[in-house]
């Protein structure tokens, strides 16, 4: 699974390290050099994580992670600090703002990339490359299987890598339009309705084992699946 990851550094000796860490740990990057450009980014596209430098340029990062924090669309995102602004009160700040983890520079990309695998299972996500199991349902992206009570499931990989994404984020309400994009990182799909094939199809597999409502439909929103 690809964790789509930004990056918010000025710094671009930092910037570089957190990039090889985190694109060594299977995450897709972008980058902001200040709080300004991050909002800019994240209207654009979704994003599940946020590696963020409470020293930038213009208006306080602090600022910023609490906004996230108060908005439901990104209020479970995770959010590691990575700073040289690394002081006890540099630390509380913070935290009282809802960071997840903080690291002060210089890090070991090792230990950035597991305090990050960390947040996510806090989270009770997945981190890249972790296998997921509800009430039978298993997947894993290791492997690249799936199994339903016991059973091999004949999943295409569009359908495998739908499943996973929805199950690493059981309980959220996903737009077709994050399916989308989450499916176009290896295929062309050409409208939002595409994604209700996918499910469709994704549905009649679980079918068997009885799994299938596990996917639920949000009237208007988009899918969600629900442990």
């Amino acid at each position: 699974m690809t964790v789509k990851t930004l990056v918010v550094q000025k710094d671009p000796a930092v910037r570089e390290a957190v990039a090889a860490a985190l694109g060594r740990a299977g995450h897709e990057l972008s980058f902001a050099g200040s709080v300004r450009e991050a909002e800019q980014a994240l209207s654009g596209t979704r994003c599940e994580a946020l590696v963020i430098d409470l020293a930038l340029p213009g208006e306080s990062a602090v600022s910023l992670v609490r906004r996230l924090r108060s908005a439901a669309e990104t209020r479970a995102m995770a959010i590691l600090v990575v700073s040289e602004r690394s002081t006890e009160d540099a630390r509380l700040l913070g935290f009282e703002a809802g960071v997840d983890d903080y690291v002060g520079v210089p890090f070991s990309g090792r230990e950035l990339a597991a305090r990050m695998d960390a947040i996510f299972r806090r989270h009770g996500e997945a981190a890249p490359g972790q296998a997921l199991e509800v009430r039978g349902l298993r997947i894993d992206p290791i492997s690249f299987s799936a199994s339903a009570g016991g059973r091999t499931l004949p999943l295409t990989r569009s359908e495998f890598r739908l499943l996973h994404f929805m199950m690493a984020r059981a309980g959220r309400t996903l737009s077709r339009a994050q399916l989308l994009e989450h499916l176009r990182t290896n295929e062309a799909l050409v409208e939002e309705r595409s994604v209700d094939a996918h499910i469709n199809r994704l549905r009649r597999a679980l079918s068997a084992s009885g799994h299938e409502a596990l996917i639920q439909t949000v009237t208007g929103e988009g899918y969600r699946f629900s442990s």
